[in-house]
Protein backbone atom coordinates (compact mmCIF):
# COMPACT_ATOMS: atom_id res chain seq x y z
CA UNK A 1 0.00 0.00 0.00
CA UNK A 2 1.29 3.34 -1.03
CA UNK A 3 1.05 5.59 1.43
CA UNK A 4 3.33 8.21 -0.16
CA UNK A 5 0.22 10.63 -1.79
CA UNK A 6 -1.25 11.03 2.29
CA UNK A 7 2.08 12.65 3.39
CA UNK A 8 2.62 14.47 0.11
CA UNK A 9 -1.14 16.19 0.98
CA UNK A 10 -0.03 17.16 4.52
CA UNK A 11 3.06 18.52 3.58
CA UNK A 12 1.84 20.15 0.60
CA UNK A 13 -0.54 21.95 3.03
CA UNK A 14 1.60 22.75 5.52
CA UNK A 15 3.66 24.99 3.24
CA UNK A 16 0.35 26.47 1.28
CA UNK A 17 0.04 28.33 4.47
CA UNK A 18 3.07 29.40 4.99
CA UNK A 19 3.71 30.31 0.87
CA UNK A 20 6.84 28.58 1.02
CA UNK A 21 7.69 26.02 -1.69
CA UNK A 22 8.23 22.09 -0.09
CA UNK A 23 11.09 22.08 -2.05
CA UNK A 24 13.30 24.86 -0.35
CA UNK A 25 12.27 22.85 3.53
CA UNK A 26 13.32 19.19 2.00
CA UNK A 27 9.87 17.89 2.11
CA UNK A 28 9.21 15.40 -0.56
CA UNK A 29 6.93 16.48 -3.20
CA UNK A 30 8.44 20.20 -3.55
CA UNK A 31 11.38 17.94 -4.93
CA UNK A 32 9.26 15.73 -6.76
CA UNK A 33 8.03 18.87 -8.81
CA UNK A 34 11.70 20.41 -8.88
CA UNK A 35 13.07 18.25 -10.87
CA UNK A 36 10.19 18.96 -13.26
CA UNK A 37 9.67 22.75 -12.73
CA UNK A 38 11.67 25.25 -11.71
CA UNK A 39 15.12 25.33 -10.43
CA UNK A 40 16.29 25.37 -6.08
CA UNK A 41 17.38 28.84 -7.03
CA UNK A 42 13.85 29.93 -8.25
CA UNK A 43 12.25 28.25 -5.63
CA UNK A 44 14.14 29.89 -2.74
CA UNK A 45 13.32 33.54 -4.28
CA UNK A 46 10.03 32.53 -4.38
CA UNK A 47 9.97 31.68 -0.78
CA UNK A 48 11.42 34.55 0.07
CA UNK A 49 9.36 37.00 -2.03
CA UNK A 50 5.92 35.29 -0.79
CA UNK A 51 6.58 34.13 2.74
CA UNK A 52 9.78 35.26 4.58
CA UNK A 53 9.58 39.53 3.38
CA UNK A 54 5.70 39.76 3.97
CA UNK A 55 6.68 38.27 7.96
CA UNK A 56 9.08 40.56 8.46
CA UNK A 57 7.11 43.36 6.89
CA UNK A 58 4.45 42.56 9.51
CA UNK A 59 6.74 41.88 12.26
CA UNK A 60 8.80 45.42 11.86
CA UNK A 61 5.35 46.69 11.74
CA UNK A 62 4.12 45.98 14.96
CA UNK A 63 8.14 47.10 16.07
CA UNK A 64 7.40 50.13 14.41
CA UNK A 65 3.71 50.64 16.24
CA UNK A 66 4.19 49.29 19.88
CA UNK A 67 8.15 49.39 20.47
CA UNK A 68 10.30 51.89 18.64
CA UNK A 69 8.12 54.80 20.54
CA UNK A 70 9.64 54.03 23.81
CA UNK A 71 13.12 54.02 22.10
CA UNK A 72 13.52 56.47 19.43
CA UNK A 73 14.68 59.72 19.91
CA UNK A 74 13.21 61.64 16.49
CA UNK A 75 10.56 61.33 14.85
CA UNK A 76 12.15 60.36 11.52
CA UNK A 77 12.99 57.16 12.60
CA UNK A 78 11.77 53.58 11.39
CA UNK A 79 13.12 49.99 12.04
CA UNK A 80 12.90 47.86 8.92
CA UNK A 81 14.67 44.20 8.02
CA UNK A 82 17.72 44.49 5.54
CA UNK A 83 17.84 42.31 3.14
CA UNK A 84 20.53 43.12 0.50
CA UNK A 85 22.56 40.50 1.74
CA UNK A 86 20.42 38.09 1.03
CA UNK A 87 22.11 35.79 -1.88
CA UNK A 88 18.40 34.17 -2.62
CA UNK A 89 17.30 37.80 -3.81
CA UNK A 90 20.23 39.27 -5.07
CA UNK A 91 21.29 39.18 -9.15
CA UNK A 92 23.48 36.34 -10.32
CA UNK A 93 26.89 38.06 -10.51
CA UNK A 94 27.60 36.49 -13.92
CA UNK A 95 24.24 37.87 -15.78
CA UNK A 96 24.84 41.33 -14.24
CA UNK A 97 28.47 41.40 -15.81
CA UNK A 98 27.29 40.03 -19.10
CA UNK A 99 24.48 42.73 -19.07
CA UNK A 100 27.23 45.17 -18.67
CA UNK A 101 29.69 44.22 -20.98
CA UNK A 102 27.07 44.49 -23.65
CA UNK A 103 25.84 47.72 -22.11
CA UNK A 104 29.84 48.96 -22.75
CA UNK A 105 30.36 47.41 -25.58
CA UNK A 106 27.28 48.79 -27.88
CA UNK A 107 28.76 52.01 -26.90
CA UNK A 108 25.73 53.40 -24.30
CA UNK A 109 27.14 52.97 -20.91
CA UNK A 110 30.90 54.14 -19.95
CA UNK A 111 33.53 52.17 -18.87
CA UNK A 112 33.46 53.70 -15.50
CA UNK A 113 29.58 53.05 -14.72
CA UNK A 114 30.59 49.14 -15.63
CA UNK A 115 33.38 49.15 -13.11
CA UNK A 116 31.17 51.18 -10.36
CA UNK A 117 28.38 48.44 -10.73
CA UNK A 118 31.62 45.38 -10.45
CA UNK A 119 32.80 47.39 -7.17
CA UNK A 120 35.73 48.50 -9.13
CA UNK A 121 37.90 51.58 -8.69
CA UNK A 122 37.39 54.07 -10.91
CA UNK A 123 39.54 57.11 -12.11
CA UNK A 124 39.24 59.22 -15.17
CA UNK A 125 40.68 57.51 -17.47
CA UNK A 126 37.37 54.98 -16.99
CA UNK A 127 35.09 57.64 -18.52
CA UNK A 128 35.15 57.32 -22.05
CA UNK A 129 32.49 55.02 -24.43
CA UNK A 130 33.76 52.48 -26.33
CA UNK A 131 31.91 52.68 -29.54
CA UNK A 132 33.05 51.15 -33.37
CA UNK A 133 34.98 53.43 -35.79
CA UNK A 134 31.88 51.89 -38.35
CA UNK A 135 29.54 53.66 -36.65
CA UNK A 136 27.97 56.80 -38.27
CA UNK A 137 26.69 59.48 -35.95
CA UNK A 138 24.00 61.05 -37.14
CA UNK A 139 21.61 64.41 -35.69
CA UNK A 140 18.16 64.44 -34.73
CA UNK A 141 16.11 65.25 -37.46
CA UNK A 142 18.29 64.69 -40.50
CA UNK A 143 18.83 61.62 -42.65
CA UNK A 144 21.49 59.25 -42.47
CA UNK A 145 24.82 59.85 -44.68
CA UNK A 146 24.74 57.79 -47.69
CA UNK A 147 27.74 55.27 -46.94
CA UNK A 148 27.89 54.32 -50.91
CA UNK A 149 30.68 57.02 -52.13
CA UNK A 150 29.77 59.85 -54.53
CA UNK A 151 31.92 60.03 -57.68
CA UNK A 152 33.24 64.08 -57.68
CA UNK A 153 31.46 66.02 -60.11
CA UNK A 154 34.97 68.35 -61.12
CA UNK A 155 38.48 66.98 -62.15
CA UNK A 156 41.34 68.66 -61.58
CA UNK A 157 43.47 70.10 -64.57
CA UNK A 158 45.51 67.93 -65.48
CA UNK A 159 43.53 64.93 -65.06
CA UNK A 160 41.44 63.23 -67.40
CA UNK A 161 37.91 62.20 -66.73
CA UNK A 162 38.85 58.33 -66.04
CA UNK A 163 41.11 59.27 -62.77
CA UNK A 164 44.76 59.42 -64.73
CA UNK A 165 47.25 62.17 -65.25
CA UNK A 166 49.51 63.31 -68.00
CA UNK A 167 51.33 60.17 -67.31
CA UNK A 168 49.06 57.39 -67.08
CA UNK A 169 49.42 57.01 -63.33
CA UNK A 170 45.65 56.44 -61.57
CA UNK A 171 45.13 59.29 -59.07
CA UNK A 172 42.32 59.71 -56.15
CA UNK A 173 39.32 61.48 -56.36
CA UNK A 174 38.63 64.77 -54.28
CA UNK A 175 35.99 62.44 -51.86
CA UNK A 176 38.94 60.04 -51.37
CA UNK A 177 41.51 62.17 -50.46
CA UNK A 178 39.07 63.94 -48.04
CA UNK A 179 38.37 60.78 -46.51
CA UNK A 180 41.63 59.76 -45.93
CA UNK A 181 42.73 62.77 -44.17
CA UNK A 182 39.52 62.27 -42.09
CA UNK A 183 41.17 58.95 -40.87
CA UNK A 184 44.38 60.61 -40.54
CA UNK A 185 43.10 62.98 -38.07
CA UNK A 186 40.77 60.02 -36.23
CA UNK A 187 43.63 58.18 -35.76
CA UNK A 188 46.06 61.21 -34.75
CA UNK A 189 43.20 61.72 -31.75
CA UNK A 190 43.25 58.52 -30.98
CA UNK A 191 47.07 57.95 -30.79
CA UNK A 192 46.73 61.31 -28.21
CA UNK A 193 44.11 59.84 -26.24
CA UNK A 194 45.47 56.79 -25.81
CA UNK A 195 48.99 58.60 -24.87
CA UNK A 196 47.15 60.62 -22.00
CA UNK A 197 45.68 57.59 -20.71
CA UNK A 198 48.72 56.06 -20.09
Amino acid sequence: MDLSVVRDVAEERVCASLGIPAAVVGFGAGLQTAKVGATMKELRQLAWSNSVIPMLNVFADEINRSLLPEFSKGKNEAFAFDTDEVKALGEDQDKAFERWSRAVQGGWAMVAEAREAAGLPVDDSHRIYLRPYSAIEVPAGQPPRSSVPVAPKLIKQGHDHQGHDHQGHRTASEQAIRAGRAYVDHLAKLESRWRQVR
